[in-house]
């Protein structure tokens, strides 16, 4: 706890590039962390403050964890006060698994599960009926409830031909062992002083029923009582319900015969989960069932994925994933007369509708004194509490049953966000990374209040922020820099937003010249290679739109998070060039020249934990292979693979080459130390020997990318690479550095820099005017002085006759774009339409785009009409188009 500090008071703190940085921050306020990528952020927030308030945790928990912390590490910092329980969303949490949906994400999946188990109404999956566990009391009741002066007669079952509910057998067995089980229970029912039983519905006495007429029975019932509905009759009906669900193991039918001689109705009850009617045996309802992550609740044909190997809908549960019995489970309202939703039926409304259904459903419940009403007072309005905050991040439009990994990145950092703000806790310290990453610039304003209500809630909210309506909202404001890496890890700014933009927003946005994407719309690139063209695409929420890609340009993707950007572009367009045919579209055109796809942000979801800088960029067989030639790596017979930290002989064994080991605590996360054996360094003593210039493989891991650009200056395979990431803004990184420690932003530069400096032909000998890259937000999270470095290296990639496609939401980037497509206007059923595409300045004169008004500050008022780029290329691709027609080429893709 606290203590009962007004703030937490941190004294020289130096972890990674921090340079003995002390200040104090509010307890009960907003922290804004700003600064450029690599200045220091981050490693106040997470790996100090977190970190510490974990460690403390840690130290209070029994003898297992205190042993693990003899090795854990106390971050460096002189001293920290007035420290509060931590809690962190970072973005980099990992990706969602395949059975992963929504509302797993968001912390709804539990409160539900439990509302069926415990308030749902069981229904026989094969004829629909509800099934019932009645006790003879309750169904008692419920037969006086009848009007008075219906005939009421009492069955309980003896036999039917087959087995089923109401005996044991096969539908196997001859007709002799059938008719030999009827007599059996007809004379063992005469023996216990029956006098009547009813035949395949047909009342007969018990003296008149014929051998041959059992030998011919489908079904015998012994008739217990005939009772007239009337007071004074509770007594003699409770006994002979009793009596007949006891002589068969729980079974009863009951026929009655209205007093306004209308027909008769027969039901069947089970004092067993169990339906009369079809012999089915359900199992009880746990909230176990009800999870598809559980063996007793997973379809087992697809095991709880909802689709086949591939990638259709599982037939056996129809996509619902749950097992036939728990699928069957239906959640009715009380003074409803409607059985109420399953589970995926539930799941499948918006959120937003949810929140309806919540409400009434509290007011349906708070009428119901018995246990219901209890357990629903207990989990409707936490359940509700979460869908609003969905509400209020603004992904209220999406289904807690949509499959995580359909998610854009933006909307899963705010459907985990609202998760964590959902909870609701007090005197908590909340650490947010970067939580405005990846949203439209009119969504981020969306999470103002939110933080603020966080706040108010009594908690201290540190935001690691690059997005200026987020920083102007909090009520403190510490800037790190005035670089990144070694140039940076100092305090430039404390004190109030105001205060913030009043001194040092100017200042950035000098830094970051503003006329960066009005220079590059005057020498904008007139694409002539053609257009790739995508019509009648209708994934997820897509309306049927036609858009078109100009190859050998950049292009950015916009619009509100939710109006079907990924989908246009992950699921449309990468998934048809990766099938060679149109996928969630009609038809794919102009294609045929593409030969290698490469979608950026999908392959740096999953991040390798053994991954370093120095392989991620390309760069690790070269300085393999020089360190190999050294006089005593040739002395010793050490190959190239002796300096690799992924293979025995030359690694540290002790941590596999890693430089620390991972502690598994059981039911928290894992504990990761340094290893005692290296140090650290990765290599065992005898690798580190070998020097090259003066330093081990494990010095020059140690070297930021900026320096190690002037160390292998004279080779010019390593000089290459380094110099090109230098250039994209990645000097501060260390070449050893894991890339599982990087920003989003930071990879896609590091990934796409790569590319930039591979010389030749490209990956795989397709050059670069047969590659399209496929970006997934790369500006997310980025400082505006790191994403213009990015964009320079976007644009020599296509100078170099790359197709670059992006999802993207800074206006930076948009107004940086030979071409735009911009999608809208709202999300989830009110987007999926193209509001406008063309150049930056076709978008900023569209009155009904809302990145119109982002572009403003960033391009020039248009001085004439809008540009006519648009209908030129259009006019070039129709008559491209029709020349296919005529030589016969419809193929939609290859």
């Amino acid at each position: 706890m606290n203590g009962g500090a007004s703030f937490i008071d941190v004294r020289g703190a130096r972890v990674h590039n921090l340079r003995n940085v002390s200040l104090r921050i509010p307890h009960d306020r907003i922290t804004a962390l700003c600064g450029v990528s690599g200045s220091g952020k981050s490693s106040l927030a997470f790996d100090t403050l977190f970190a510490e308030g974990r460690r403390r945790y840690l130290e209070s928990l029994p003898s297992r964890a205190a042993g693990a912390l003899e090795n854990l590490d106390r971050p460096d910092v002189d001293y920290i006060e007035g420290l509060a329980p931590a809690i962190a969303v970072a973005q980099g949490d990992s990706p969602p698994g395949p059975r992963a949906i929504l509302a797993t994400e968001a912390d709804l999946f539990d409160p539900v599960r439990l509302l069926f188990a415990h308030l749902g109404t069981a229904h026989c999956p094969s004829c629909g009926r509800v099934v019932r566990a009645v006790s003879p009391g309750s169904l008692a009741e419920r037969l006086l409830r009848e009007p008075e002066g219906t005939r009421v007669m009492v069955l309980s079952p003896v036999f039917s031909r087959g087995g089923g509910a109401m005996g044991a057998g096969s539908t196997n067995e001859n007709g002799e062992e059938t008719a030999r089980r009827a007599r059996e229970a007809f004379d063992e029912t005469a023996r216990a002083g029956f006098v009547r039983v009813q035949i395949d519905g047909e009342t007969l006495a018990i003296g008149d029923v014929s051998p041959e007429r059992l030998e011919s029975a489908r079904e015998i019932h012994a008739v217990v009582d005939r009772i007239v509905v009337r007071e004074g009759a509770r007594a003699r009906l409770v006994d002979s319900v009793e009596l007949a669900m006891g002589r068969s193991g729980g079974e009863i039918r009951i026929v009655l015969w209205p007093p306004d001689g209308s027909t008769s109705r027969t039901v069947n009850e089970s004092s067993r989960f169990h339906c009369p009617d079809c012999g089915i045996s359900l199992p009880k309802l746990e909230p176990a069932r009800f999870s598809f992550f559980s063996r007793s609740g997973a379809c087992p044909k697809c095991e709880g994925i909802g689709t086949d190997a591939s990638g259709r809908v599982c037939r056996a549960c129809g996509g619902s994933r749950l097992r036939p019995e728990v699928a069957a489970c239906r959640l009715p309202l009380p003074g409803e007369e409607a059985p109420g939703p399953n589970m995926p039926e539930l799941l499948s409304m918006p959120a937003s509708a949810l929140v309806e259904w919540a409400k009434r459903a509290q007011s349906a419940f708070a009428s119901d004194s018995a246990g219901a009403g209890s357990v629903a007072a207990a989990l409707l309005p936490g359940l509700r509490l979460r869908l609003e905050f969905l509400e209020k991040a603004g992904v209220g439009y999406l289904a807690p049953w949509r499959p995580a990994a359909t998610l854009s990145g933006g909307e899963l950092r705010r459907v985990r966000l609202a998760a964590a703000l959902g909870r609701r806790l007090g005197g908590v310290l909340y650490v947010l990374d970067e939580p405005s990453a990846g949203l439209h610039p009119s969504d981020a304003l969306r999470l103002v209040p939110l933080l603020r209500e966080l706040r108010d809630c009594g908690n201290t909210v540190i935001v690691v922020e690059h997005d200026e309506s987020i920083i102007r909202a909090a009520d403190n404001v510490v800037e790190f820099g005035p670089g990144a890496g070694r140039n940076g890890g100092k305090i430039v700014f404390e004190g109030t937003a105001d205060r913030w933009a009043a001194e040092r927003l100017g200042a950035a946005r000098q830094t970051v010249p503003r006329q960066v994407a009005p220079r590059q719309t005057s020498s904008r690139r007139r694409p002539g290679g053609g257009r790739i063209v995508v019509r009648g695409a209708r994934a997820h929420n897509l309306a049927g739109v036609e858009v078109e890609f100009p190859k050998g340009a950049f292009t950015v993707v916009t619009g509100v998070s939710g109006a079907g950007k990924t989908s246009l572009v992950r699921d449309v367009l990468g998934a048809s060039l990766a099938a060679g045919r149109a996928v969630g579209c009609d038809a794919v055109k102009g294609a045929e020249s593409i030969r290698r796809v490469v979608e950026a942000g999908r392959a740096l979801r999953v991040r390798n934990p053994r991954s370093a800088v120095v392989s991620a960029c390309g760069a690790y067989d070269a300085l393999r292979s020089l360190f190999a030639a050294t006089p005593l790596a040739k002395a010793r017979g050490y190959g190239p693979s002796r300096f690799s930290f992924n293979t025995r002989g030359g690694r540290c064994e002790a941590c596999k080459g890693e430089g620390r080991l991972r502690l598994g605590m059981s039911f928290l996360p894992d504990v990761v130390v340094p290893c005692e054996e290296c140090g650290g360094r990765r290599f065992n003593r005898e690798t580190l020997e070998v020097h090259w210039a003066g330093r081990s493989i494990a010095d020059v891991f140690d070297l930021p990318v900026a320096e190690a650009a002037e160390v292998f200056a004279a080779v010019p395979r390593l000089a290459r690479v380094f110099a090109t990431l230098r250039d994209a803004g990645l000097g501060h990184l260390a070449l050893g550095q894991e890339t599982s420690t990087l920003s989003g932003g930071e990879l896609q530069r590091l990934f796409l820099s790569a590319e930039l400096a591979r010389p030749g032909r490209g990956f795989g000998g397709v050059p670069p005017d047969a590659t399209i890259y496929l970006l997934d937000e790369p500006g997310a999270g980025q400082h505006a002085r790191d994403l213009a470095n990015l964009l320079q290296v976007l644009l020599r990639l296509r100078d170099a006759g790359g197709t670059i496609v992006a999802v993207e939401h800074h206006p930076l980037a948009v107004a940086a774009a030979d071409w735009v497509i911009d999608l809208g206007p709202g999300a989830g059923a009110a987007g999926g339409r193209v509001i406008a595409q063309g150049t930056p300045d076709d978008i900023r004169a569209c009155p009904e785009s809302k990145m119109a008004p982002f572009l403003a500050d960033l391009l020039p008022s248009p001085s004439g009409p809008p540009s006519d780029f648009a209908a030129r290329e259009r006019r070039s691709f129709s008559m491209n188009d029709d020349n296919q027609r005529e030589s016969g080429d419809n193929d939609p893709a290859r």
